[in-house]
Formats: structure tokens, C-alpha cells, sequence
């Protein structure tokens, strides 16, 4: 485990986070900045956290996440 990605699952918006993506069934670092008005590299603490608890898949190709939770879990 990394540093930037212990900070993300310490982060106090780590549950809010989790719970709008698991909503939006969708994830980007820029609707992350958007949502909490924060800056790039917490929201790409808070996205690799995300990652580590098999919330969301690490980035495709094109560097796109699938959302791994469903809405009912």
C-alpha cells in the first residue's frame, strides 16, 4: 500500500466519496474535485482508495474506472 492511497482511506470525505460514486455509478477525479470543491491530488488520493477497497477497478486503457459496487450492496 502506498502513502497517497493510506491517505485517501483516512480522508474525512472517503465515505461521502464512496457513497456518490456507489450513487453515480460512475467515477472521474474531476466530478470528485467537483462534488467536495477540493483539489486534484486529494481527489486522486480519494480515487485510489477507492481502487484498494475494490470500489471502483483500476484504469483501463484509456484510463477509465468501472464502478464495482453496485447501487443495492
Amino acid at each position: 500500500m502506498n502513502q497517497n492511497q493510506s491517505e485517501g482511506a483516512g480522508d474525512p470525505l472517503f465515505d461521502a466519496t464512496k457513497a456518490f460514486v456507489i450513487e453515480e455509478q460512475r467515477v472521474s477525479i474531476s466530478m470528485i474535485q467537483r462534488k467536495h470543491k477540493i483539489g486534484y491530488m486529494r481527489a486522486n488520493n480519494l480515487v485510489n482508495a477507492l481502487e484498494e477497497q475494490k470500489v471502483v477497478s483500476s484504469p483501463t486503457h484509456n484510463g477509465r474506472r468501472a464502478v464495482l459496487v453496485s447501487k443495492s450492496q
